[in-house]
């Protein structure tokens, strides 16, 4: 039951957490929100299943997404901090993996065991997420975000900013932003036949990622292979 939950310290902002209410008295808070975090398993497995020889940044990028999907339903079924801290935490890291990957390559790091580093990584991450209030965590993936982000275009160029999948990618993720803090400030709640912006989040997210896998390990790493052949 819902009160089973109780018993572990709550999100600042339970029980209003959007526009989706809590559903009393039961296991799942949010059965909508956790229903709509399925594509990013989807996504992930669909990324994997299709690539005919998936490499490791593949295999883990799309872990790391898996996770985000897994993390997402527990944040929304719970709403306990600790929760909401694996969720933050598991989309920073996947926001950053191209950025923390690259910083292992040329640094002493690369000594050091992956096994040892990714979740060192994440605990640290998760560490940082927990004594954080909902909008200080959301403040602090946005930065993380664009520091991961200058860092890409700096090292792979300004010209992929014109390539499709990718700017689809980027105008999804955009427009997912914004109807997730439309959704957190509860706005358009009243509105009948309106998906809640938060559902919108996750859908509009998970499909970002989608043409970003697409764009990067389909595309992207092609083009370098064969660049690297000539």
């Amino acid at each position: 039951m819902m009160e089973f939950w109780s018993i572990f310290a709550r999100t600042d902002c339970f029980p209003n957490c959007g526009c989706e209410r809590m559903m009393d008295g039961c296991w799942i808070c949010q059965p909508v929100s956790i229903a709509s975090s399925l594509p990013y398993l989807i996504v992930a497995a669909l990324l994997l299943i299709r690539h005919p020889k998936p490499g490791k940044k593949l295999i883990l990028w799309s872990t790391l997404l898996g996770i985000v999907g897994v993390s997402s339903m527990f944040a929304h079924s719970t709403y306990i901090r600790a929760a909401m801290a694996m969720d933050y935490s598991s989309i920073i890291f996947l926001q950053t993996f191209f950025f923390f990957n690259r910083l292992i390559e040329r640094s002493p790091l690369q000594h050091i065991s992956p096994y040892v580093l990714f979740p060192g990584y994440y605990l640290f991450l998760y560490v940082l997420m927990v004594p954080l209030d909902s909008w200080s965590q959301f403040y602090v993936a946005l930065i993380f975000f664009s520091v991961a982000l200058v860092d890409f275009l700096y090292h792979k160029g300004l010209s992929i900013l014109w390539e499709r999948n990718l700017i689809i990618s980027f105008f999804l993720l955009g427009i997912s932003v914004i109807f997730m803090l439309i959704d957190r400030y509860e706005t358009f709640c009243a509105m009948k036949y309106v998906p809640y912006g938060h559902t919108i989040w996750h859908l509009g997210s998970a499909l970002s990622a989608w043409y970003f896998g697409w764009w990067y390990f389909y595309e992207h790493e092609v083009k370098l292979e064969k660049a690297a052949d000539k």
